[in-house]
């Protein structure tokens, strides 16, 4: 992970009220972790296949199959960051509006 992608992350977690629990659980995943950084970087809402695509690209994992990245997100990684607010998913839809960036923002 590179620094960019950590102090990003950490940033996003300062602007949070993640008890230590959910943020073991929202980190413990890369490439929850890249969603992350991806969705902090996002201004406005991104479909469900441009942030597979991105996360596939940066995760060595990733690399070989974007749809699973994709079904991996939609039905585990996704309702995790909705449920602790950092994001807004619509699983019929597919798109996913960050809340991150705009929490950061508001408090610093």
């Amino acid at each position: 992970m590179s620094q960019t992608t950590t102090d990003t992350i950490e940033e996003v977690l300062r602007a949070t009220e993640l008890t230590p629990e959910e943020r073991y659980r929202l980190l413990i995943s890369e490439q929850r972790r890249v969603a992350l950084d991806v969705l902090s970087q996002t201004t406005g809402a991104i479909l469900l296949d441009d942030l597979a695509d991105e996360v596939a690209r940066q995760t060595p994992a990733g690399e070989e199959n974007t749809e699973q990245v994709a079904v991996l997100l939609h039905h585990t990684h996704l309702p995790g960051m909705d449920d602790m607010d950092l994001i807004n998913y619509d699983p019929e839809s597919h798109w996913i509006e960050p809340q991150v960036s705009t929490q950061y923002e508001q408090q610093y």
